[in-house]
């Protein structure tokens, strides 16, 4: 059972669905997780990875939850849930970028192209998010998975996303799997040989060999491609490194064994329209450590200019799971040429 908010409860709830408003404020509890592995606390080093803090939140509406995607919009973090709503607050961290809680959280609905609301799960389930810049204006871009389709939100700090235009995209929703279809999204920073692409990976639309069904979408050198699905993991987010290479977070849940967690690397020459993908793996994680339903990856810059990766967590709006907020310190592959940059939305707010 989840620990019991001290605090009041928020007047009124956030309807799924609803016409888009200014973003209502929340209250947040949050509970430090002092070791990535359990009953490891000296344990710090995880392949390229530094674990550097997390975590557990829980908030006084059940509106909070369910989170599947995430990012940096300057010094404001910025997720989605799988019911179209939209969560910003300010990451309360140390000086190292030690996580403590969430600042000012507030929660938005989002709507469709014609300022309509988004009902029920085929509309309303945003499951992926980039950030970047259209026509000169930051966006959010968000996948959905129901009906398959890429938005462009326009962001507004104060109000949240605005109304949103539709992305051309080179599927037709009923080539993927319902509840198993669009599940990540990355855009390609400047400086990369993709630069301005959106890459987007299926959770579990499988080609005929049974590998992930992902494609490039825009850009110099757009088509599609596939990335080999092993042991029975999916595809929940991905993000572009600093150094170009992209990182794909995979989940996997087994009655028998529970639920895992990785991330694999992919470098930027593997990203070719007709190309099969191979991803070095960097990071296992089972239940011997604190990880939940892990579906949102970010990269963003420390305090020290240091690549930090934070992944949160998605509960299900379930008493059984958590909203985990876990960030590492990456190290990376040491031998990358490139020198790329964060697209410009991720310091416009």
């Amino acid at each position: 059972m989840r620990r019991a908010l001290a605090a009041a409860a928020l007047a009124g709830l956030i309807a799924p669905g609803a016409r888009a408003e200014a973003p209502k404020p929340v209250t947040v509890a949050c509970y430090e997780i002092p070791s990535f592995r359990i009953g490891r606390a000296g344990e710090t080093e995880f392949g390229p990875f530094r674990w550097l803090g997390g975590i557990e939140i829980e908030a006084d509406t059940r509106d909070f939850g369910g989170f599947s995607a995430l990012a940096f919009a300057g010094d404001r973090l910025v997720s989605v849930s799988d019911n179209a709503l939209w969560l910003t607050a300010k990451l309360d961290a140390d000086a190292d970028g030690r996580p403590r809680c969430l600042a000012e959280p507030q929660l938005g609905a989002m709507v469709g192209t014609e300022g309509e609301g988004l009902f029920g799960k085929d509309d309303s389930d945003t499951e992926s998010m980039a950030l970047g810049v259209l026509d000169g204006t930051p966006v959010a871009y968000i996948g959905f998975e129901g009906h398959a389709r890429i938005l462009a939100y326009p962001l507004d700090a104060a109000s949240g996303p605005g109304r949103p235009q539709a992305v051309a995209v080179p599927f037709d929703r009923h080539d993927l799997r319902f509840s198993k279809g669009l599940e990540a999204l990355a855009l390609a920073p400047q400086g990369h040989p993709l630069a301005g692409s959106l890459i987007a990976i299926a959770e579990r639309t499988l080609d005929d060999k049974g590998d992930f069904r992902a494609w490039i979408i825009g850009g110099p050198r757009p088509g599609a491609f596939t990335i080999e699905r092993r042991d029975d993991f999916d595809v929940t987010d991905a993000a572009f490194l600093p150094d170009g290479d992209l990182l794909v977070l995979e989940r996997r849940f087994r009655p028998s064994d529970g639920v895992a967690m990785r991330i694999g690397r992919v470098r930027p020459d593997q990203l070719v329209a007709g190309a099969r993908v191979v991803a070095e793996m960097l990071i296992d994680a089972d239940m011997r450590y604190q990880i939940d339903n892990m579906e949102g990856l970010a990269v963003s810059e420390g305090p020290a200019g240091e690549t930090i990766v934070t992944l949160v967590s998605d509960d299900n709006h379930s008493i059984f799971q958590r909203n985990l907020l876990l960030r590492f310190v990456y190290a990376g592959r040491g031998d990358a040429a490139l020198a790329v940059r964060p697209p410009a939305a991720a310091a416009a707010q």
